[in-house]
């Protein structure tokens, strides 16, 4: 089931700048895997994370019903024990293995999932490939699954001893399913929670006014250096993240971590920090909404602020509304151009897989255009059903050369979803051939 969506990723991964963050879960952490809400209040593993009302009402993140996660921790204990007092150690460890598998692998996630304060976190850091995983945290799903894997084979073991085997699995499964819906129940709290209500999704008149909005069609962008999370409640008219697509405004960035990442962006949000004014016409940027105030639980990255208080030094028009100050710049370069003609827009229609661009009349003779975009892999620009070669600029902007006569081009994004359906058809294939094999051979199945 990954496979169609990890192969698309793998091909920008390479490109990605993360390096491994985050503390772990905490002792308190490991009690809410234990009891639930309000026998325990845990706070979020990254303590920087969430509103005060987030921070008391974490618990339903870690818990699972209690039960599997205790006989769990139970067995590992046993097992330590028993290791300790056998005398033929390497054979019942591997006995032992064999048979609990999903314990030690529960074990496995457990440690990672308490990022520094373990072990196998600080060695995953520094290995190719695994040190892409910024958050430890982010283990306790695998903890929870192989808890529950592990406890259900044992407690299933258990019952098989038991004369009273149906009843015993009726008690135990109505309880876990009471303790689990209980949780459900009173998970209110979230990775942060936004104070912004807003019933009516329509930018305010002034602001819809001032930057164009949904029915202008302007091809500019705005830029948000607003914080990243907000207690505010007008928050969403910030226009960060992904909030832009909401309104039918195009953005200079959005809400995606790996392209966030990649070296494309990353090398524009440079060009942004070097060069603010250069680059915000370069790439499009006509607005730019920053904060009228700094308000308590603002989490403000510190490069935004100053970039912030430099286009307040610099901008030619200004708007207070909702708590943020709009900014417009001057001379920002349309999202497609002729090369020599960057004052003059050439129309954009947008597809679910790119944009057509209106060349006719600019280019009869041909010439280079500037695509005001980023290059990304899987890009493919055609005239017709002739694929056009392209290039990149100081800012990393497409530039494609147009052959005379053409009235249309098309600006498309195809990622290698063909693929990653293949692969994931070939691991399901893999997957059903082992399941025979093993059979066949052994007489039983992998667990």
């Amino acid at each position: 089931m990954i496979m169609p969506l990890f192969v698309p990723q793998w091909s920008i991964f390479p490109t990605v700048s993360r390096l491994p963050t985050g503390t772990g879960i905490t002792l308190g952490g490991v009690m809410a895997m234990l009891l639930p809400f309000p026998l325990v209040r845990a706070q979020h593993p990254e303590v920087g994370f969430g509103t005060s009302y987030d921070k008391e009402h974490m618990t339903p993140f870690y818990y699972s019903g209690t039960l599997f996660f205790v006989v769990s921790l139970l067995a590992v204990a046993a097992v330590i024990v028993l290791f300790i007092f056998k005398r033929d150690r390497g054979r019942f460890l591997g006995r032992v293995i064999k048979d609990n598998a999903w314990l030690f692998l529960a074990l496995a996630a457990f440690i990672l999932a308490l990022g520094d304060k373990g072990v196998l976190w600080a060695i995953q850091s520094k290995l190719p490939f695994l040190n892409k995983f910024r958050m430890p945290f982010k283990f306790l799903i695998f903890v929870n699954l192989f808890t529950i894997m592990a406890g259900g084979v044992i407690i299933e073991r258990c019952i098989r001893l038991s004369p009273n085997q149906k009843f015993l699995r009726l008690f135990l499964a109505m309880l876990v399913i009471c303790a689990v819906l209980y949780n459900v129940s009173i998970s209110t709290a979230s990775f942060y929670s936004y104070a912004d209500r807003p019933g009516d999704l329509q930018l305010p008149g002034q602001m819809h006014d001032f930057i164009g909005g949904k029915t202008s069609g302007s091809p500019m962008r705005i830029l948000s250096l607003v914080p990243e999370r907000s207690p505010r409640p007008d928050y969403i008219f910030s226009l960060c993240h992904n909030l832009p697509s909401i309104f039918g405004v195009y953005a200079f960035g959005g809400y995606d971590p790996i392209i966030g990442s990649s070296a494309y962006f990353a090398k524009a949000k440079e060009n942004l920090s070097s060069y603010p004014l250069e680059a915000a016409k370069a790439y499009a940027i006509q607005w730019v909404i920053v904060e009228d105030r700094v308000e308590e639980g603002d989490v403000l990255d510190p490069a935004n602020a100053q970039l912030a208080d430099f286009f307040l030094a610099h901008s030619v028009r200004r708007l207070d509304v909702s708590g943020f100050v709009v900014l417009e710049l001057d001379k920002a370069r349309p999202l497609a151009y002729a090369k020599e003609n960057p004052r003059k827009a050439m129309p954009v229609y947008f597809r679910s897989d790119g944009m057509d661009i209106d060349v006719s009349g600019v280019h009869d003779s041909g010439g280079s255009i500037i695509i005001n975009t980023l290059w990304w892999p899987g890009l493919r620009i055609i005239d017709g059903q002739q694929q056009l070669r392209y290039e990149t600029d100081f800012w990393g902007r497409v530039v494609v050369d147009v052959p005379p006569q053409t009235s249309i081009i098309r600006f498309q994004y195809l990622p290698p979803w063909k693929e990653g359906f293949l692969a994931g058809a070939s691991c399901l294939l893999c997957a059903v051939a082992l399941y025979f094999l093993t059979k066949r051979l052994f007489g039983c199945v992998p667990v």
